[in-house]
């Protein structure tokens, strides 16, 4: 896959070595989650949050042109063929005290479960988010490569390592 992976008890490192990579990662993270997943990315400009985006917006069946950066938005939403809604938040200008909760901030209802949402820049609004999330951290690393690096529970780990060694290699 043109990636390097290194598992352990709830989280995986992963080197990516191209932005097809990157992508081919996040169409992973798209199958291994379930609806209503909370997924956060934290990363500096330009290290790939997009990128890994456009690969579960894929995952869902959403062609991945279609999704940029919601920085000055703050939300951007995108529905899947299947009805599934991919909601790309950026709480980087979030007030933490603004939303009531989560649901507020991404348009949800309480018990809907016909979304996944991508939440960039989490420690913004960390007191809204919930304790199952999958977080992901990116990172520049030698060599134009980037450093991902995902947590969550046990057994997502599990799915999802499985997972990203099915995807096909970018070359």
């Amino acid at each position: 896959m043109g990636s390097r992976v290194v598992s352990e008890q709830g989280a995986i490192q992963i080197t990516s070595r191209s932005e097809e990579a990157t992508v081919q990662i996040g169409r992973a993270i798209a199958r291994a989650v379930g609806p209503a997943s909370v997924i956060t990315l934290e990363g500096e400009l330009g290290s790939g949050k997009t990128r890994l985006t456009w690969g579960i917006a894929e995952g869902l069946g959403i062609d991945r042109r279609a999704v940029s950066s919601p920085t000055f938005a703050i939300v951007h939403e995108y529905a899947a063929a299947d009805g599934t809604r991919l909601i790309h938040a950026d709480a980087y200008r979030v007030d933490e005290s603004e939303p009531d909760d989560l649901e507020t901030l991404l348009g949800t209802k309480a018990g809907d479960r016909d979304w996944i949402a991508v939440i960039e820049w989490p420690s913004r609004i960390e007191s809204l988010l919930p304790d199952d999330r999958l977080c992901i951290r990116i990172a520049h690393a030698p060599e134009g490569a980037r450093s991902i690096r995902i947590e969550g529970a046990s057994e997502l780990i599990d799915r999802l390592r499985s997972l990203i060694d099915e995807e096909p290699s970018d070359g």
